[in-house]
């Protein structure tokens, strides 16, 4: 493989992800792994998760999107096939699914989407990263099947085609990596994508070992690895839509650039892609699925009343820029109407409505005059509230996730943060009985 002095770009690359390659080896999951003792569910689930990463990627490099990256893919080797006959063999489809696995799987997918339209080269770094840690895969696949039992290539292609053909992939990638990027801004792409992907992938593992029971289920990925959430729309009109409903989403609720930066903006634009998608599935199914990402979202501190006010603005969107005006886009309203059913059984409407002017009087109350915390204000009651709805609803960790944030005092002053407190106790007195 690599030889032991590395010049060149690839020199660089290997440096600026060595200190997420190290913390990649202290992992449980790799550490079962190296003992042999990796329980299935979490080599199934490492499979989906790959499966659906590999599908978002496999997509864009090999697709027309991805013409400029095919000097870089020469004796390239799908892997998606390979992973879907391991799961066929493990019986994946019946295993059940880790779900922040696959919420995380999700997530790399949609940035190697957004980076197709905006970083191409960003997705070589995703390709580096993940097809590199092939390198030790005759190790790996001799642990896999120790622990678990499997004979000849059994459940572990994907490992297997570590061979000939791989090496003379990989070394002609990192020669081309070496000399065919063609300036400084291509190869800092690059290195954000395998810097992104590294993270992307140990997050992955801490998910996957040791595994919480609580959040086994089943997700519609499980019929289809392949399709990710679900084929993004190709259709111009609906991707602007997208766009300018995510925008739209994005501005309206500062705290989303404060929390998440320019993350949080790409990934506001290709969920509302996604959303357009589902517009294709049976209105029961898709409305199962905005469900499903409006609760994993909340997991991760964005109430949903965010996806309420993006389904609505989606709607409106498609409606004028779509020369169809087809019927199915009403699946959105109807995902709305069910999400705001859902909150208005724990707070009645009015309570809503006057949460913003609450949080607003206690800003008041403990001097808050902060310019930038004033403009974050902005909707943080609703948010509040819809929190505390969601914790009700789906898992206290959604309101955790939330209030945990807006009380860090490495973040917020503790003026602000006994706003935060004392808004979340009154707002506790109007919750509706069981």
């Amino acid at each position: 493989m690599e030889q032991p002095t590395l010049t060149g770009f690839r020199a660089e690359l290997k440096q600026r992800t060595s200190e997420l390659h190290h913390e990649a080896h202290g992992i449980p999951y790799i550490q079962a792994l190296l003992k042999n003792e990796l329980p299935a569910l979490s080599y199934v689930g490492y499979l989906k998760a790959l499966a659906i990463i590999y599908g978002a990627l496999e997509k864009h490099v090999l697709g027309q999107e991805g013409e400029k990256l095919k000097p870089f893919l020469h004796h390239y080797l799908r892997k998606l096939p390979l992973l879907l006959s391991d799961l066929y063999d493990l019986d994946g489809s019946q295993t059940p699914d880790i779900l922040p696995a696959v919420g995380q799987a999700l997530i790399m997918a949609d940035a190697i989407m957004v980076h197709s339209i905006s970083r191409p080269y960003a997705l070589l770094g995703y390709l580096y990263t993940l097809d590199g840690a092939l390198n030790g895969g005759s190790i790996l696949k001799k642990h896999l099947s120790n622990a678990l039992g499997l004979t000849g290539d059994t459940g572990i292609r994907y490992f297997s085609c570590f061979g000939s053909n791989y090496r003379d992939f990989w070394m002609n990638f990192l020669g081309a990596l070496d000399n065919h990027l063609p300036d400084d801004t291509a190869r800092e792409s690059v290195v954000l994508g395998a810097t992104e992907a590294f993270a992307g992938l140990i997050a992955l593992y801490k998910m996957l070992h040791p595994v919480d029971k609580a959040m086994l289920g089943t997700h519609i990925t499980s019929l289809n690895p392949e399709a990710g959430h679900y084929p993004i729309t190709t259709d111009p009109h609906e991707i602007e839509a997208a766009v300018k409903a995510g925008l739209a989403c994005w501005n309206h609720y500062p705290f989303y650039e404060e929390r998440f930066s320019e993350r949080g903006r790409r990934f506001a634009i290709s969920d509302a892609a996604w959303l357009v998608g589902l517009c294709e599935l049976p209105l029961e199914t898709a409305v199962g699925q905005i469900r499903w990402l409006a609760n994993f979202l909340s997991l991760r501190g964005m109430p949903s009343i965010t996806m309420e006010m993006q389904l609505h603005t989606l709607h409106h969107e498609l409606g004028p820029h779509s020369p169809h005006k087809k019927p199915r886009y009403h699946n959105l309203l109807d995902a709305a109407t069910v999400l705001k059913k859902g909150r208005l059984s724990v707070f009645d409407q009015r309570t809503f409505i006057e949460a913003d002017n609450l949080f607003n009087k206690q800003l008041k109350d403990n001097n808050v005059s902060d310019q930038r915390l004033i403009r974050l204000s902005l909707h943080m009651g609703s948010l509040i509230a819809s929190s505390m709805a969601d914790g009700s609803l789906w898992q206290e960790a959604s309101r955790a996730s939330f209030e945990s944030w807006l009380t860090d005092e490495s973040v917020f002053p503790v003026p602000w943060i006994n706003a935060v407190k004392t808004t979340y106790q009154l707002l506790e007195k109007r919750q509706k009985q069981p």
